[in-house]
């Protein structure tokens, strides 16, 4: 398994609209974000995770399903949208997915080891649902 990233993004929004800027100050998504490659994107403040979620769209495709959700198929989207207005965005992609199943690898219910950007520290996120806050465990760095 191949990852790239994370490609990190600044996201300041309210409850209506959302608008990301990458590291060099441009206000677009570009490079793995916008690939229909399977993706892991983790939502964080203060270097701490409040989202995680899987995708195969272009992030902003995806971020703005989340931002028009009305609830009417279920879905009320990213309920963190109307609690905050700023958080950090870290895209992972998964460059070699297979082609028979490219969701295989980045399902739900699939254990992910990646670092928290920023902090040093790895941790291990295992999913049992999208909708269920991931279970962490902090490992020591392998030396």
């Amino acid at each position: 398994m191949r990852i790239t990233g994370p490609d990190r993004y600044r996201l300041t929004f309210d409850a209506k609209a959302f608008v990301a800027t990458c590291q060099t100050g441009t206000p677009k998504f570009s490079g793995i974000a916008t690939s229909k490659k399977p993706k892991l994107y983790i939502v964080s403040v203060g270097e701490k995770p409040i989202y995680v979620g899987i995708t195969r769209q272009p992030i902003r495709n995806r971020l703005r399903l989340g931002w028009n959700a009305k609830g009417q198929s279920g879905y009320y989207g990213y309920a963190w949208r109307h609690r905050l207005t700023e958080a950090n965005l870290d895209i992972w992609c998964h460059e070699d997915a297979p082609v028979d199943n490219p969701d295989l690898d980045m399902e739900p219910r699939s254990c992910f080891l990646f670092a928290v950007p920023g902090s040093g520290r790895q941790i291990r996120q295992r999913f049992t649902s999208t909708r269920q806050a991931p279970f962490t465990e902090t490992l020591r760095p392998q030396s």
